[in-house]
Parts: C-alpha cells; sequence; structure tokens
C-alpha cells in the first residue's frame, strides 16, 4: 500500500515520515494537530497561494479551541486559557518505548546521578499509563512524572551517544525525546507548581543541551532547577533533617535522603560547569555535607557525597582566595594560601571503600583537574619559580600531576569514561592542555640563547633526562594523556584540532629516545665524564678501523671481480674456436 503524507505536509508540499503525529507537525510553532482526513483529489486547477495560506491557518485555528469547549463545556474564555493543560489530546510515548532507555540509566547512568529508583519510577509511569488509558485522551492528566521520564531518557541517550536502540522506532532519538518534553510541559503550570520531577527535569534537559554544548541554554535550565529546589527548601533539608528524623518511617526516610541528593547533585554540578565556561553562580553559599543518617544512602548516594566534599575543600579555599586576594597587603600570603588549597587537595581522599568505578573515575578526574586550576591561578599571579620550595610553585607542577592522574585512571575502561559525559572530557582536556602548554614553553624558553646557562640547564633537563635514560617523562605523560581523550574528542572538533595540533608541535620539539651524538648536538651546559669520553673515542677508533678494513676487502673484491671477467673472455674464445 502506497504511504500517504498528512494533510499539512501536503498543504506545504514538504516530505513527511508518514508518523502519527509526524514530525514536521510536531516541529511547527505552535504543533499542529497532524491529520490524514483530507480526500486526495485529482490534479486539476489550484487557487492561489495566499488563499490556500488563509484557508489553512483559519482551519488550523479553527480546530483547537472547539475540542477544548467541547471537552470542557463549563469553562469560559478565562478558563479555558487556564486548563488547556487538563484538557489539551495528549499523545504518550508507550512505557515498552521508554523502558529500555530508562533500564540503560539503571545499569550504567545510575552512579552519576543516584537520585532516582528506577523500580519505583517505572512502577509510577505503569501507574500513570493505566490511569490515562481508562481516561478520555481529551482530558488526559499531564503528570511530571512522565515529563521527567521523557528528560531522563532524552539525557541518557545524548550522554551515551545511544542514537538509535534495538527494538525502537528510528524517530526515538535523544532530540526528539527533548522536544516532546517541552512541548508537554508548556501545557502544564510547573512554575507555579513546584516538585522534586519538576527540578530533576530541568536538570536533565541541562546535561542534554549541556552535551550539545548549548551553553546558555544549559547553564538556563539548570539555574531553573536550582530556583525550584530552593522553593522545595531543599537547601535547608539538611538541618531539618537532624532535627526530625527520629519519628520518620523507612519511606520518609528514604524520600528525604532522595531529596537530599538531589540538591546535592545541582549544587555539584552549577559549581563544575560555572567554572568551566567562566559563567556565574546561583548558589553562593556552601553545601552543608550530610553527617548523620548516612545508611539512608547506597553505595552510589555516598560516592556523591563524598565527591561533594572533594568540592566543599576546593570551594571553602578558592573562592575565598579570590575574594580576599585583593584585599590583602602581604605578598606572600597568596602564595601560602594557594600551597594550603594544593596540600588539602592532594592530601584528600574519599573515606568510603568499594567505590564504583565510575565514581572513582568522576572523583580522580576532578581532584586533579582542581589542582590544576589552583596552579593556573598562582601562574596568573607570577609566583611560580624554578626555584621554589613547594613543588605547587614551580613550572614542572603539570607533570607531575598528569603523573598521578593517569596512574589513578587506568584502571578504568572506555565505557566509564563516556558514562561522565563531555563535562569531564573537558577537565580532562584542560589537564593535557596545561601539560602541552607548559612543555612547549620550556621547550622554547631552553633553545633562547639570551637566558642563564643554569635555568637553561634546568628547563633541558626537565624534559630530556628522562628521554635519554629510557624513563617515562612529561612528554610521555602527553602522549598517554592525548591517546586517552582523542576518541572522546571525535565528537568536539574544535577541541580534537586543537589538542591534536599542540600535541604534534610538542612532541617534534622534545628530544627523541634516540639521541644522535654530533659535534654540533652536543651541549654546552651539558656535563660528560672523562670517561664516557674516553669510551666513546673507543668506539670511534674501532668504527673507524673496521671502516677501512671494509674498504680493503672492497678493493680485494673488485680485483677478484677483474680477473673472473678476463677468465670468462678467454673461455668463451676457446668456444668459439
Amino acid at each position: 500500500m502506497a504511504k500517504r503524507s498528512c494533510d499539512f505536509c501536503v498543504q506545504r508540499k514538504t516530505r513527511c515520515d508518514n508518523g502519527r503525529p509526524c514530525r514536521k507537525c510536531l516541529d511547527a510553532q505552535p504543533p499542529l494537530d497532524c491529520t490524514y482526513s483530507r480526500p486526495v483529489l485529482k490534479r486539476g486547477p489550484k487557487t492561489s497561494k495566499l488563499t490556500q495560506r488563509c484557508n489553512w491557518k483559519w482551519r488550523v485555528e479553527g480546530q483547537k479551541l472547539p475540542r477544548i469547549a467541547s471537552s470542557c463545556p463549563n469553562l469560559d474564555s478565562v478558563g479555558i486559557a487556564a486548563e488547556v493543560s487538563a484538557c489539551v489530546s495528549i499523545e504518550r510515548l508507550a512505557l515498552s518505548i521508554l523502558k529500555p532507555i530508562i533500564e540503560c540509566y539503571s545499569s550504567r547512568m545510575y552512579p552519576v546521578w543516584p537520585v532516582l529508583h528506577v523500580s519505583s519510577l517505572l512502577a509510577r509511569l505503569e501507574e500513570v499509563e493505566i490511569n490515562n488509558s481508562a481516561s478520555i485522551p481529551s482530558l488526559a492528566y499531564i503528570d511530571d512524572v512522565y515529563i521527567m521520564a521523557l528528560a531522563l531518557c532524552s539525557a541518557t541517550m545524548a550522554q551515551l551517544n545511544l542514537s538509535e536502540m534495538e527494538d525502537m522506532p528510528p524517530h526515538i532519538t535523544s532530540e526528539y525525546l527533548e522536544k516532546e518534553c517541552n512541548r508537554l510541559r508548556a501545557l502544564t503550570n510547573y512554575r507555579e507548581n513546584p516538585s522534586v520531577e519538576g527540578a530533576l527535569t530541568s536538570f536533565f534537559l541541562h546535561v542534554y543541551h549541556a552535551r550539545a554544548d548549548n551553553r546558555n541554554a544549559s547553564m538556563i535550565f539548570l539555574q531553573e532547577s536550582i530556583s525550584i529546589a530552593r522553593l522545595l527548601r531543599l537547601d535547608r533539608i539538611e538541618s531539618e533533617t537532624n532535627q526530625l528524623s527520629n519519628g520518620w518511617t523507612d519511606y520518609q526516610a528514604t524520600v528525604t535522603a532522595q531529596k537530599r541528593l538531589v540538591y546535592i547533585l545541582l549544587w555539584v554540578s552549577e559549581r563544575g560547569y560555572a567554572i568551566q565556561h567562566d559563567l556565574p553562580i546561583s548558589i553562593l553559599d556552601t553545601v552543608q555535607i550530610p553527617s548523620a543518617n548516612l545508611d539512608d544512602f547506597d553505595r552510589y548516594g555516598k560516592g556523591l557525597i563524598e565527591l561533594a566534599t572533594l568540592f566543599v575543600a576546593f570551594d571553602a579555599f578558592f573562592y575565598r582566595t579570590t575574594s580576599y586576594m585583593h584585599e590583602t597587603s602581604q605578598p606572600h600570603s597568596e602564595k601560602y594560601r594557594l600551597i594550603a588549597v594544593q596540600q588539602s587537595l592532594r592530601m584528600i581522599a574519599p573515606k568510603l571503600s568499594g567505590h564504583d568505578l565510575v565514581q572513582r573515575a568522576d572523583y580522580t578526574i576532578t581532584r586533579h583537574w582542581m589542582r590544576i586550576l589552583i596552579w593556573q591561578q598562582a601562574m596568573s599571579r607570577s609566583l611560580l619559580s624554578s626555584y621554589a620550595d613547594h613543588d605547587s610553585m614551580t613550572f614542572f607542577f603539570p607533570s607531575q600531576i598528569a603523573q598521578e592522574f593517569l596512574a589513578s585512571i587506568t584502571v578504568n575502561y572506555k565505557e566509564h569514561l563516556i558514562s561522565l559525559g563531555r563535562d569531564q572530557l573537558i577537565k580532562s582536556f584542560e589537564i593535557t592542555n596545561t601539560l602541552a602548554d607548559v612543555i612547549l614553553c620550556i621547550t622554547s624558553t631552553s633553545n633562547h640563547t639570551s637566558l642563564p646557562d643554569t635555568h637553561n640547564s634546568r628547563c633541558k633537563s626537565f624534559i630530556t633526562i628522562h628521554r635519554e635514560s629510557w624513563k617515562c617523562g612529561p612528554v610521555d605523560f602527553l602522549h598517554a594523556l592525548y591517546q586517552m581523550i582523542s576518541p572522546f574528542l571525535t565528537y568536539d572538533k574544535r577541541l580534537y584540532d586543537m589538542i591534536r595540533l599542540k600535541a604534534a608541535d610538542a612532541l617534534l620539539q622534545a628530544s627523541s629516545r634516540i639521541v644522535p651524538r654530533s659535534v654540533d648536538g652536543v651541549s654546552k651546559d651539558t656535563e660528560v665524564d672523562a670517561d664516557q669520553e674516553e669510551d666513546s673515542d673507543t668506539v670511534l677508533e674501532q668504527l673507524l678501523e673496521f671502516a677501512a678494513e671494509a674498504d680493503t676487502r672492497n678493493a680485494e673484491l673488485e680485483d677478484l671481480g677483474l680477473g673472473l671477467g678476463a677468465l670468462n673472455d678467454d673461455i668463451e674464445e676457446l668456444l668459439m674456436l
């Protein structure tokens, strides 16, 4: 049977995907009712395009209000505008379509966002689907749980790069789910009726737009989520929990623990995203880490609390440092503050054992990224020196961070890093990019003839000493970091081109593992032992002797070849006779 386009696509002469509703009708602003009621007419005289547009506009606008009025006959014009969300015709995606994506969230993304229990979420979605199937379609209730599930599925597919899934219609993509979520959410009054589901919906929409690198939209959704959470007093739930938790049931304790994790997740997400993209934060206060009733959280919830503890340590020093730096008159106070931050970030470690590998990678990447940021703060304030007493105040500190970072991240697989999304990719890129800048700067500085010999020697030894002794050095760390993050940078061409060029320049300018011994290659500031010089002279003499013997043998072989040639000529003359 031939496929038939909907009435809207026929009128506009656009390609229709034959969906019910089709994609063109869903993307229209406002969304149109996708119908197939227009009869197929034979070719013949046609009216003007202006007449067609007027007729179509009259038909579309005439179909909306009568449907609402017929389903809600007791509403006046003001009531119709206020009750659109309860009377509009709603077409939902079946739970069988969303369930595989939710299960994918449970298996791979729950360690990153441990705020939703999948079993209870599926039970609530089944209840919503049963209630809506029993009611009149035009009076179907738009539940916050269903809208949140759409946002969750959109964020999960975007985070894991799931373009299509098996046994699922091809049009079910992260983009489609995000638009469907916004379409249904616009029919509700979620701002006047805040809920935890509404806060999580905005958060998952933030994740989707952050993955697409829509920075403004992503930050707006994240701060909207935080605003809803603060309207629900989730920022005060920690102090209230310590006072009222004695008489609670197990269900109340579980719900309260989920709310506590929701606010912690929002606080951590805003801190990390704002620092990465240099955006203002909306929560100025540091979050209060749960200290009581920790048994209410599972191991993934405890892992999120440990990550928040890391941000609290960074927040307590870093933000106060930036606010007090310009007020102090002591020149060395800035240096000591930054050294204290570095020591605290180096010594801090998760208190809980048995963390999930995804959460361990998240913790490791975030900690070393914070150390790089503190080092960059010291560099921007001209506090670095090649002869500093503390390692964090030297130019070579990024190499040490890279070594520790690689040693701690090797236990993770590619799937673990994919689950962390673009947020952790940018943090890993920052570590790699900083190390590449340091290598390029030191390499160019060591080749500059106007610098002192002592500084020149120190810079050269930083790059070459490991290469010549066959040990891992800064260039090897850069190479390993580039190989680790390059597969994930294929989705971001700008970052990929930037780090590829820097890594190539750094590897080409650095010394080779096989160092050629030539007259021009000997450095003036490199001390060579007398024994090594004698050994090199002996080897050189032996090579010259071997070369002389080879020349003698070649001359003998040439004479022998001439003699054999003359003998062959005599034999040929005898055969001719």
